[in-house]
């Protein structure tokens, strides 16, 4: 009878010390695989809230640069120059506003809304395509001579006010540029998708008080400017950060003292900052409802558990207690299956980090054969993805790179570091596009490189930008260059020949240009120069 009890209360506490164990072990389970699941996700979404801002921020700074590279160029411009010359001398002043209306009527081709031309006494002498009504509600900062004016009516519209020069240095007038920022407003639009408490934030200091800030805000309501102050509760808000040059995540409240996830960055050196933003609550949403699912899926196993344990803990742990063999296979079957569960979630590591934020994948293997291409590659290459399988990247070789940049490619993800570079592809109907390339190698769990993953970005928007604002810098450099020829103490003789050279070295196939100048009845040519009939 004592032996029975014994074995009775022997059971009850073997099955308590066992739910208390296994409650305990799934518990910390669950809340350990939460956790790790949680701060992955926040890293992800942080990082591509980051990424959204620093796009933004490129794209507004391309944006200014290119108008005011090309506004300096119109006031650099000989013709315009020599007729403020005469319009401020008043000498030839009406041959010299007709001819200045020609030539700016015909810049209006390169985008212009409108350009308006002003003497030194403040006097518009000429003006080509409607002007937009200024409005008060603007952010106004200077560059060098310029003054650049962003305000919001239906589009963002963009205006240069940058004063004119002549040879010497002395002020003669200013021109006036506007310009719709139609890929900026249409990239602005697209934030409003991030969510319905998604924000987009421009500001600028407000010049009466530093220590309140001009902004326009876009979200789901439209587009409002605000005045609004830099601190709140003596705590920096995310706007201030970018102000002062700062870029970075920060989850803090903003001007409704609401808590928020936000992203800023300053844009370029004008003084502007950046802050893409979302409601803490909602963008993390998603975690919170796979939260709930978790623990619903842990409370029923822990309930399936007890159930499992109460019927046959006794006999297990019996058989448990009788076959250590046993045991060894099960740690062995455990260890196995912790390897694969560890080389999946780094694979799906990479994979998560290389989507947020890159849009070109594919994977290819050992011997760098395509076997996986997501849809945004077939788009942009042109072909489909089971043309794209077992081929090499060669199938995109636009024949632009030297061979060497190939072999320094390979040698690099050969030795298992990751590679990074520029590269000009050719799609399947012949059209070349650069994009922005990292190959990753991925190893498995003995540290044998098995994949390489391939993430691209298309910039051929960019580098079509970076092409045609070299050429503008060449052509400006050429007239400084002949300018300082003009100023220098040359003969008649050498001061052409210095013009001939600069001029042929600015077109875009210098080797086979050719030019002549006639100057009192003398000709100077370049020495490639053919006479035509």
């Amino acid at each position: 009878m004592k032996a029975k009890l014994f074995l009775t209360q022997y059971d009850r506490r073997i099955n308590l010390v066992g739910s208390l164990i296994l409650i305990t072990l799934i518990l910390v389970t669950g809340i350990f695989v939460y956790t790790t699941m949680h701060r992955q996700s926040v890293r992800l979404l942080d990082m591509s809230l980051e990424t959204l801002s620093q796009q933004e921020a490129q794209l507004l700074n391309s944006q200014i640069q290119a108008m005011v590279s090309d506004t300096k160029s119109i006031s650099a411009r000989f013709s315009l120059i020599d007729a403020l010359q005469q319009i401020n001398s008043q000498q030839g002043e009406t041959d010299a506003i007709e001819k200045l209306e020609q030539y700016v009527n015909a810049l209006l081709h390169n985008g212009f809304n409108s350009i308006s031309i002003y003497d030194y006494a403040g006097n518009n002498v000429v003006q080509a395509g409607p002007t937009s009504q200024e409005l008060t509600e603007s952010l106004s900062f200077e560059l060098e001579s310029a003054m650049i004016t962003l305000w919001w009516n239906e589009r963002y519209i963009q205006r240069i006010q940058m004063e004119v020069f002549d040879h010497n240095g002395q002020q003669i007038g200013y021109i006036v540029t506007e310009k719709n920022q139609s890929l900026l407003t249409q990239s602005l639009y697209e934030i409003g998708a991030i969510g319905e408490s998604g924000e987009f934030m421009l500001c600028t200091p407000w010049r009466e008080d530093r220590l309140k800030m001009e902004c326009f805000l876009m979200n789901a309501a439209g587009v409002q400017f605000r005045r609004l102050s830099r601190v709140l509760a003596d705590k920096a808000l995310p706007m201030d950060y970018a102000l002062r040059g700062e870029s970075g995540v920060v989850t803090t409240g903003d001007y409704r003292q609401i808590r928020v996830v936000a992203a800023h960055t300053p844009v370029g050196e004008y003084g502007l900052g950046l802050v893409v933003k979302i409601d803490e609550e909602e963008l993390y949403q998603p975690i919170t409802a796979r939260a709930k699912e978790i623990f619903f899926y842990i409370i029923l196993l822990m309930v399936m558990a007890l159930l499992l344990l109460n019927w046959q803990l006794m006999p297990l742990v019996r058989k448990l207690v009788r076959s250590e063999q046993e045991i060894e296979k099960v740690n062995a079957n455990l260890h196995r299956s912790k390897e694969i569960i560890e080389r999946n979630l780094s694979e799906l590591t990479h994979y998560n980090e290389a989507v947020g934020k890159l849009a070109l994948v594919s994977v290819a293997d050992q011997k760098g054969l395509i076997i996986q291409a997501n849809s945004k590659f077939c788009e942009v290459s042109g072909y489909n993805e089971e043309e794209l399988i077992g081929q090499d990247h060669r199938i995109l070789n636009s024949g632009i790179h030297p061979k060497v940049f190939w072999t320094e490619m390979w040698r690099t993800v050969s030795l298992g570091d990751t590679w990074h570079a520029e590269v000009c592809n050719r799609t399947k109907g012949g059209e070349l596009y650069w994009v922005d390339t990292t190959i990753v190698p991925l190893r498995d769990s003995s540290g044998r490189i098995y994949r390489y993953l391939s993430v691209r970005v298309d910039i051929s928007a960019r580098k079509q930008k970076e092409l045609s604002l070299c050429q503008q810098l060449k052509e400006s450099n050429c007239l400084q260059l002949i300018r300082q020829a003009m100023d220098s103490e040359l003969s008649v003789s050498k001061l052409c020949q210095h013009i001939l050279a600069h001029l042929t070295a600015a077109v875009q196939y210098p080797e086979i240009a050719s030019a002549k100048i006639e100057l009192a009845g003398e000709q100077f040519v370049t020495d490639n120069y053919v006479q035509t009939t």
